[in-house]
């Protein structure tokens, strides 16, 4: 069974390897708190992946990681010849 620190240790190799940082926050509004998390490219300098989720578990920043991953991933009509 895979783990939530399973989870975070892939997630810290994934960054690692792709140069991306991420950060996350709170914020409070009326019905209570919600988590932001970001994925920042380091050598792009902005941001590839976010989610917003209501708890702040693992698998909402493994979330935000896949959106970047996608979104750095060429198209497959720039790289067929």
């Amino acid at each position: 069974m895979v783990t939530e620190f399973d989870l975070f240790l892939l997630a810290r190799q994934l960054f690692h390897d792709r140069g991306y940082r991420g950060a996350s926050t709170h914020v409070h509004t009326w019905a209570g708190f919600v988590y932001v998390a970001f994925v920042i490219d380091a050598y792009a300098r902005r941001i590839v992946g976010w989610k917003v989720s209501t708890s702040a578990t693992a698998n909402f920043v493994l979330d935000a990681l896949e959106q970047a991953i996608h979104a750095r991933r060429p198209s497959a009509r720039l790289t067929s010849g």
